[in-house]
């Protein structure tokens, strides 16, 4: 949650730049590291991918690779409160993430949506916001 306001400051500043990059660093270990062993992953937006690769191939070349982790409807999904009673986004559940499915993935899901970068990937517009 400490990262939405300085990422929405981002989105607004990102907006008025040539070709701008968003990108926050996170550490959910426990999933990423079921997921992935002891390699790094780093995630992306779709438009974004090109870079993530990018870095994968670094990564390779210097001998610390990265997984490129994909976002995908389902982390989408998984943020949005199923009732409609409470809430229109999670940002958790009650599970840790390395029990849950996903569990490295759907809280950079909950940064899209809160912090309003999913309506640059998804709508028309001149600009597409790349995340990482």
């Amino acid at each position: 949650m400490a990262m939405v306001d300085p990422l929405c400051h981002a989105r607004e500043k990102a907006l008025s730049a040539k070709d701008p990059h968003l990108l926050t660093i996170a550490t959910l270990t426990g999933h990423e590291v079921l997921s992935y062993g002891p390699y790094s992953a780093v995630m992306d937006n779709g438009p974004a991918k090109p870079f993530a690769q990018k870095l994968a191939a670094v990564g390779e070349t210097f001998g610390d690779v990265f997984e490129v982790s994909t976002m995908r409807k389902e982390d989408f999904d998984f943020v949005k409160d199923a009732s409609g009673e409470f809430v229109d986004v999670l940002q958790c559940n009650n599970a840790a993430s390395s029990r849950t499915p996903r569990g490295h993935q759907f809280p950079g899901a909950f940064l899209q949506v809160v912090g309003l970068l999913f309506l640059f990937i998804c709508l028309p517009h001149t600009i597409q916001l790349k995340f990482h």
